[in-house]
C-alpha cells in the first residue's frame, strides 16, 4: 500500500521518472527504487500494473548497476556458493536463512512517523535514451516495514560474501529485498483489481524461496529435476519445500 500511495501526478516511464534513494552501504553503493515501471505500460500480452518500479544500484563513483533480473540472481548466487571451500559451505546454509527471514519479514521493523528520503526526478530524451537528473531532495513520506539485518550477522556473512555481481553483501540483499516487495506489488495490485483479499503465500514469498531452492541446488541438497519440475509447474518460481528448507538452513532455522 506504501507504493500504491505515492504520487505519481506527472510522471510516465521512460518519459519523466522519480527515484526515492533508500538506503548507503559502508561501501557507498546506493539503493534505490525508480517509478514508474516498465510493466505501468500495457502491451499485447498484459494489462498495465500501475505500481511497478524497479530497483537501482548506484555505485559510489556515480555509475548504475545494469537492471537484474531474478536469473542474474540466481547466476550470482550458483557462482558464490560453487566458489566455497567444505568448510565455508555453513555460509550458504547461513545465507539461505537469511532469505527464509527475508521472506517472511522477520528483519523488519516498523518505522517511526516523521521519516524523510531523498529523491530525484529523471527526465527522459531521445527515446530514453539519454537522461537527466535533478539533485536530490528531501521529501517526507509515510512509515513501513523497513528491512533491517542483524549487523553482526552482516558483518560475518561479508567477510565470506564479499563480492556478489559485483556488489557487497549489504547492497545485494537490499537489492533482493527491493525486487521482492515489487514482486508483492504485482499480485496485490492483481488482488485489488479482483477483489479478492490479500495475496498470502505469492510474490515475495515465492521468489525468495526460490533462492533458497537455488542455494540447495548449488550445495547438492536439491536435485535439478526436482527444482526445474516446480519452475514448469509455477510458472517461473521454484519455492523450496520445507522438507528442502529443513536440510538446506539446517541448524539455522528451528521451525519447531
Amino acid at each position: 500500500m506504501w507504493i500504491e500511495n505515492l504520487d505519481r501526478d506527472g510522471l510516465g516511464f521512460q518519459e519523466k521518472e522519480k527515484q526515492i534513494l533508500f538506503w548507503t552501504t559502508a561501501q557507498e553503493e546506493k539503493l534505490l527504487i525508480q517509478y514508474p515501471g516498465k510493466e505501468t505500460v500495457p502491451n499485447s500480452r498484459r494489462r498495465a500494473r500501475p505500481w511497478d518500479f524497479r530497483p537501482k544500484l548506484q555505485r559510489a563513483c556515480g555509475e548504475y548497476e545494469r537492471d537484474l533480473s531474478f536469473k542474474d540472481i540466481w547466476d550470482i548466487l550458483i557462482e558464490a556458493v560453487e566458489g566455497l571451500s567444505r568448510s565455508e559451505t555453513i555460509y550458504a546454509r547461513a545465507l539461505a536463512t537469511v532469505f527464509y527471514r527475508m521472506a517472511f519479514m522477520c528483519d523488519h521493523q516498523a518505522q517511526r512517523d516523521g521519516i524523510t528520503y531523498q529523491v530525484r526526478t529523471l527526465s527522459f530524451r531521445n527515446g530514453g535514451t539519454g537522461t537527466t537528473e535533478s539533485p536530490l531532495y528531501q521529501e517526507p513520506f509515510f512509515p513501513f516495514y523497513a528491512y533491517s539485518l542483524p549487523s553482526d550477522v552482516l558483518r560475518e556473512l561479508s567477510e565470506v560474501f564479499n563480492d556478489l555481481g559485483n556488489m557487497s553483501l549489504d547492497a545485494f540483499l537490499r537489492y533482493n529485498e527491493l525486487l521482492a516487495w515489487n514482486e508483492d506489488c504485482k499480485y496485490h495490485f492483481r488482488s485489488v483489481e479482483n477483489e479478492k483479499g490479500w495475496i498470502q503465500g505469492i510474490g515475495r514469498v515465492n521468489n525468495l524461496l526460490t533462492h533458497i531452492s537455488v542455494i540447495g541446488f548449488a550445495l547438492g541438497d536439491v536435485k535439478l529435476s526436482d527444482m526445474l519440475m516446480r519452475f514448469v509447474r509455477m510458472f517461473g518460481v521454484s519455492p523450496a519445500t520445507w522438507k528442502e528448507i529443513r536440510l538446506i538452513c539446517g541448524d539455522f532455522l528451528d521451525l519447531g
